[in-house]
């Protein structure tokens, strides 16, 4: 889970302060007021450690978003200002260097990207190995040599990976329900920024008798948007095409995905992703509430709490809806989750350039700022 998070010089963004992140953690304000920037942060880092790119690039701005080039992420396009960030993150399994924290300051100079400043923080229990990195990338950073911008290439790759290997992430716009699916043989990973992959993610678990249909199921229908779902072949002849049925009350008829309301098929990939993330994990949500009733919208919020506390996920929220906020104020009050639970942040851009302010939230649920 990720901990901690600082950027400077990124969009709109000056100087976001230190973000002490929760298992929730959720950013709310109007529009262009730089709320969206910092998912998108987090994205381009963890697709600049994806890319795997050898050739000495620093920063990735294409994959899961398209970000443009540094000049168009850079405060005010201006390419002497450099872009600084600090993340850090809870000890994961599998991670390649134990890596906890990372700073770095990162500038354009003869349209090639540098890394001007960077530090590496791990265990203190490997105080000797973590000396033993920042030593090596401290030479690399200064070298000139081909050589040593291939191995920076490796090691930084590396490093940012360790904090953002496990982050999936869901956009605002989802995929369009379809009538029939296809069996691929394929056992996704993540559902996909837009969901592609959430019907062969059912599918896959049902394969192995997992429990995550059932999930789904209770979900939507805690929701109330729907009294039952089951995905399943379209027949024995045709076992490799599946379809999703659904029931809208105990008295419907059975109907496929796409003969329901919209907000059915936009909250699906959501759900899937919230049940079916590894433990520890970060699941990033632009809009999760998008085409969804208030009252569906209130239950959202409390389905994300239930698979955050089952899953032992992160959830990190970007949200207009002042139902997901007063759920969560009202959870606070009524002692199912605590205060250090959720982190909720209120961004706004005044004065040319974006400002995160923390919502102080009382025992009571009351917000007192």
């Amino acid at each position: 889970m990720l901990s901690k998070l600082r950027i400077k010089n990124f969009k709109s963004w000056k100087d976001t302060g230190e973000i002490n992140m929760a298992p929730i953690t959720m950013f709310f304000g109007g529009n262009s007021s730089g709320k969206t920037s910092l998912l998108h942060f987090l994205l381009m880092l963890k697709q600049t450690a994806e890319s795997r790119s050898y050739s000495g690039q620093v920063l990735n701005f294409d994959g899961i978003v398209n970000l443009g080039n540094f000049k168009d992420v850079v405060r005010d396009h201006e390419n002497k200002n450099s872009i600084y960030f600090l993340i850090s993150a809870s000890q994961r399994a599998f991670s390649r260097y134990s890596c906890e924290e990372i700073s770095a300051s990162i500038v354009e100079e003869r349209k090639s990207l540098v890394i001007k400043e960077f530090h590496a923080k791990l265990p203190k229990k490997d105080k000797k190995r973590e000396d033993l990195i920042n030593g090596e990338m401290q030479k690399m950073i200064k070298s000139v040599d081909e050589k040593d911008k291939v191995l920076r290439s490796i090691r930084w790759s590396g490093l940012i990976s360790d904090l953002t290997m496990f982050i999936d992430y869901i956009g605002p716009l989802r995929n369009f329900p379809e009538r029939h699916y296809q069996w691929k043989n394929n056992f996704p990973s993540e559902v996909g920024k837009g969901g592609e992959f959430t019907i062969q993610t059912i599918i896959a678990s049902n394969l192995k008798n997992g429990d995550l249909e059932k999930k789904i199921a209770a979900a939507l229908k805690k929701m109330g948007l729907i009294e039952s779902f089951r995905v399943k072949p379209i027949s024995k002849n045709r076992d490799d095409y599946y379809e999703v049925k659904v029931k809208k009350t105990k008295f419907s008829a059975e109907v496929l995905l796409p003969d329901v309301g919209f907000g059915v098929s936009q909250i699906l990939p959501i759900i899937t992703a919230l049940f079916q993330s590894s433990e520890g994990a970060t699941l990033i949500l632009e809009q999760p509430e998008i085409h969804l009733h208030p009252k569906a919208q209130i239950e959202l919020a409390d389905v994300i709490i239930d698979a955050v506390k089952e899953r032992k996920i992160q959830v990190i929220i970007e949200s207009h809806s002042e139902h997901f906020l007063t759920r969560i104020q009202t959870r606070i009050a009524d002692e199912t989750i605590s205060k250090e639970f959720a982190k909720l942040y209120f961004c706004k851009n005044e004065k040319g350039f974006s400002e995160l302010e923390e919502l102080v939230v009382e025992e009571s649920g009351r917000i007192t700022n």
